[in-house]
């Protein structure tokens, strides 16, 4: 599978700058998947999305997650380091935005699973209560339920029932991370949030390419599309040449 290209990691990067936290993945899926548009790219199940992120991140930058957490304990910063081919991967079964059937207690259910499109939607709501409320309303249509059940809200019971079908489909949507702090010992498990993982590593290596670009079109008069067409090898050897 391939990564992105170093031209590809700065259309990535300038496509992303004006964008919000949430839709910043987006573009750097669109720069790895030129096939797809933008549109399609935003409707992908979040699921879907977080997996073939990991994907480009292994194929582009490494095999292995490199981070920090803050222990919630004694404030420490705490290094993990994961393997891509641990994590979820992009299920085999049709994940696509189609409805699909869910009952539980009497409650009869069509759902989908949220894409980007609709944590934008809901990202102004005041608080998570009513930001999941809000993405309940997007992403499911009542059919039937109980005598004596609510039609405007549903009971927690099968709130809980649709996240966990929802998590079945889509394993890559929400990774939890075990964590120990070495000072403290204090154990914890926290939310691996891989689309802005992924894009500060976009951010990353594009300052560091064009850095590259500038010293090397300083120092030969290169045109940037020929510098970024050379191997990392390469444009490492020139710039130990032109310092």
């Amino acid at each position: 599978m391939r990564g992105l290209a170093a031209g590809e990691v700065l259309s990535a990067w300038e496509s992303g700058r004006g964008l919000g936290r949430l839709e910043q993945p987006v573009a750097a899926l669109c720069a790895w998947m030129p096939e797809r548009s933008p549109h399609e790219v935003a409707r992908l199940p979040i699921g879907d999305r977080e997996a073939l992120l990991l994907q480009l991140h292994a194929a582009t930058f490494g095999p292995s997650l490199q981070g920090t957490a803050q222990c919630p304990a004694c404030g420490e910063p705490v290094e993990f380091t994961l393997a891509v081919d641990l994590l979820p991967s992009v299920p085999e079964h049709d994940s696509s935005p189609a409805m699909r059937r869910l009952e539980k207690d009497g409650y009869v259910l069509e759902y989908r699973p949220p894409d980007t499109a609709d944590l934008v939607a809901v990202s102004s709501a005041g608080d998570a209560s009513s930001a999941r409320a809000q993405l309940v309303q997007r992403c499911s249509r009542l059919l039937a339920c109980p005598e004596g059940g609510s039609r405007d809200e549903l009971p927690d019971g099968v709130l809980a029932a649709l996240d966990a079908e929802i998590a079945k489909r889509q394993p890559a949507g929400d990774i939890e991370v075990g964590l120990s702090c070495p000072d403290c010992a204090t154990a914890w498990d926290t939310s691996l949030d891989v689309g802005s993982f992924v894009w500060e590593e976009i951010v990353a290596e594009a300052r560091r390419l064009v850095f590259e670009v500038d010293r090397l079109a300083r120092g030969y008069g290169w045109r940037e599309a020929d510098i970024l067409a050379m191997t990392p090898a390469r444009r490492r050897t020139y710039l130990e040449m032109v310092d």
